[in-house]
């Protein structure tokens, strides 16, 4: 069963599940320590962010941006 292509990608699907809630999870955390407690439409627009490389690119950023 381990070998089969079906359990492989609910594997990976459940990786890749994992990283991205752990890449808003830190963007959040990063977010609330540089610039205060987020609202709740910040909140949802990074809970809505499943993409990846938008995430990397967020917390690439999220250190060198100023406080508006």
């Amino acid at each position: 069963m381990r070998k089969s292509p079906t359990y492989q990608a609910i594997l990976a699907e459940g990786g890749e599940e994992g990283r991205i809630e752990g890449e808003q999870k830190t963007l959040l955390l990063q977010g609330t320590r540089r610039f205060g407690s987020p609202g709740p439409a910040t909140v949802t627009a990074i809970e809505a962010t499943r993409d990846m490389d938008r995430l990397e690119a967020l917390l690439d950023r999220i250190l060198d941006a100023g406080i508006h």
